[in-house]
């Protein structure tokens, strides 16, 4: 299952085009402008996965989506602020994800919950598209240190938060429970996350990460 690109949050200064930001919330044309960039990000995103940051130009995304050069550089003013735009998008699907997991895994127990938040969330990042946004971050985050930052806050920084949730009790001191959870993380991932992002097919992917996440329970249960 591909991303989607997730409608731009439209409250953010850094979002609206600048005609939009004196309009109401409500307004229809604030709509229109959020629409129009969602369907620059949704044209842009498999130019960039495919290309890279030195392969992508606003030209080629013009020239592939058939959105003219005009609307593109109205909505981004260059190629830094629609890769900017792109990774926020992909990492608030990320996100989305993880609030679903933590939201479903309510009233269950720890075990189950544990469960369901990696799961949920290996599933996510594992995806063709989640895999090609990571290794253009690895390929290109240099560049853009801030977007680095991002996108690991958006990924695996939610899952261990989400984590520290789950195991903490109330007054429960903060400092092992981060540890606990950032070693859950990493055991979940483990050596299944690593083969999928430098491109080993594997049919028993989904079964290696199962028995994953079964350690990982056990570590970060474990009295």
């Amino acid at each position: 299952m591909p991303f989607h690109v997730q409608a731009p949050n439209l409250s953010r200064p850094d979002n609206p085009a600048p005609s939009s930001r004196a309009w109401k919330t409500d307004d229809p044309r604030r709509l229109r402008v959020a629409e129009k960039r969602e369907a620059i990000l949704a044209a842009a995103r498999p130019i960039f996965l495919r290309e890279g940051w030195a392969g992508a130009s606003l030209e080629r995304v013009a020239s592939e989506s058939g959105i003219s050069k005009m609307t593109l550089y109205r909505h981004f003013g260059s190629k830094e602020e629609l890769f900017k735009a792109l990774v926020a998008s992909m990492c608030d699907y990320i996100r989305i994800e993880a609030e679903q997991a933590h939201s479903a895994g309510e009233g269950r127990s720890i075990t189950e919950r544990l469960r369901a938040e990696a799961t949920a969330f290996t599933a996510a990042l594992t995806q063709p598209d989640a895999l090609a946004a990571y290794r253009l971050i690895v390929s290109d985050g240099w560049r853009h240190p801030a977007l680095a930052r991002l996108f690991e806050q958006s990924g695996l920084a939610v899952l261990r938060t989400r984590i520290v949730a789950v195991l903490g009790g109330p007054g429960e001191p903060q400092a092992p429970l981060a540890v606990r959870a950032s070693g859950f993380v990493n055991l979940a991932l483990g050596d299944a996350y690593l083969e999928a992002s430098i491109g080993l097919e594997d049919p028993d992917r989904h079964e290696k990460f199962a028995a994953q996440i079964e350690t990982a329970i056990r570590f970060a249960t474990a009295e």
